[in-house]
């Protein structure tokens, strides 16, 4: 029996994946770009974008291997942590031109969606992509009336700047992250 409902709560997760993807499709602006629920097979996808984020360690000039097997477990661990706060969260590929660029992680809720984590691959970051991403999921949460709310590193100005330039504001400092939230009157803050 506890099998049979984990299954439908399985489904249930993917199936709301797939319709937020549809969803957030519909708003997106930039041609090419489009979403889709992230699956077993993009495992390997995710952490080499993963690595791409982690230069702190990538620069810490050990053995390539230890340095690969850092990443890998910190992958894990922040993929692990991230499904037991957000269990039901929706893990979308951002492609361009059928091409895998980014994820995004969110966690809809019947109050406010979050957005736990977006990645762009370095040579598709500071293009639009990112910008268009947000915009999309604005949209989405017009539609929902719901606010969205998101976590910034503090050292990270250039994702600071974006999200201030698309209408966040800062509602909580607790170093080293900074929480941001969008509401759909466009008014930001709480």
């Amino acid at each position: 029996m506890l099998h049979a409902l984990i299954s439908i709560l399985l489904m249930t997760i993917v199936i709301l994946c797939m319709l937020t993807a549809s969803a957030l499709n519909s708003h997106l602006t930039l041609s090419g770009l489009t979403f889709r629920q992230a699956t077993e097979a993009d495992q390997k996808f995710l952490l080499a974008l993963y690595a791409t984020t982690r230069q702190d360690l990538q620069q810490l000039q050990l053995p390539p291997a230890l340095t690969e097997h850092l990443i890998t477990m910190q992958f894990q661990a922040k993929c692990s942590g991230y499904r037991q706060q957000f269990p039901k969260a929706c893990s979308l590929i951002i492609e361009h031109a059928n091409r895998g660029i980014g994820r995004i992680l969110l966690d809809t809720t019947n109050t406010n969606i979050r957005l736990i984590d977006i990645a762009l691959l370095p040579d598709h970051r500071r293009q639009g992509y990112g910008r268009a991403c947000i915009r999309a999921l604005q949209d989405f949460a017009i539609q929902r009336n719901k606010p969205v709310q998101l976590s910034v590193h503090q050292d990270n100005i250039a994702a600071h700047t974006l999200y201030l330039a698309l209408g966040f504001s800062p509602i909580q400092s607790t170093p080293p992250s900074l929480s941001l939230c969008w509401l759909p009157t466009g008014t930001g803050g709480l």
